[in-house]
């Protein structure tokens, strides 16, 4: 009988020191790595100090860095259907005709910066635009899609070309209009 009180004993001891090792495991904190985190872009925008209507505007957010791996992507959102881009939006460039207007405008242009571990960052620019001056000549050449709306403000492609200019009044005197097509 001594020897089956025995192995009831080491039995017993044995169950009682397993219970034991599963309770302060599941009560000790894990150690685990701490998780990574990144830091998001640091957006730098330059762009011209006096801007006025009918100007080409060049947002440039080349200085833009990343503090802890490199700048993967970008992203330019106008966020008003006046403005359009002459370049492209996925550029560290950003280059559009400025809309002329009689009135001091303010433009809103979004830009969202993507680095190579997919966090981003936001910033939204605001382009103040001069009233243009009366009674001085302007040119401008347009690019037309098939809906007739302007896609393209440069030199490049050029459909048609407008040489105008406002009177004292505010009205526009058409001076010349040329097709190129």
């Amino acid at each position: 009988m001594n020897k089956y009180l025995i192995i009831i004993f080491i039995l017993l001891q044995t169950a009682c020191t397993e219970e034991e090792e599963k309770s302060s495991s599941s009560t000790s904190p894990a150690t685990q790595p701490p998780a990574q985190t990144t830091q998001p872009p640091t957006i730098q925008v330059s762009q011209p100090e006096t801007i006025s209507g009918y100007q080409t505007v060049t947002l440039d957010a080349s200085a833009t860095t990343d503090p802890d791996g490199t700048i993967a992507s970008f992203f330019w959102q106008p966020q008003e259907r006046a403005i359009i881009a002459t370049n492209g939006v996925t550029n560290a460039q950003f280059s559009f005709a400025a809309p002329p207007s009689l009135q001091p405008q303010n433009y809103a242009i979004k830009l969202t910066v993507t680095d190579n571990s997919g966090t981003t960052a936001t910033e939204t620019i605001t382009v103040a635009v001069n009233p243009i001056a009366l009674g001085q000549s302007y040119s401008q050449n347009y690019h037309y899609d098939d809906l007739d709306r302007v896609v393209k403000v440069d030199n490049s492609a050029i459909e048609q070309s407008q040489s105008y200019r406002y009177s004292a009044s505010g009205n526009i005197e058409q001076v010349t209009s040329e097709s190129t097509e």
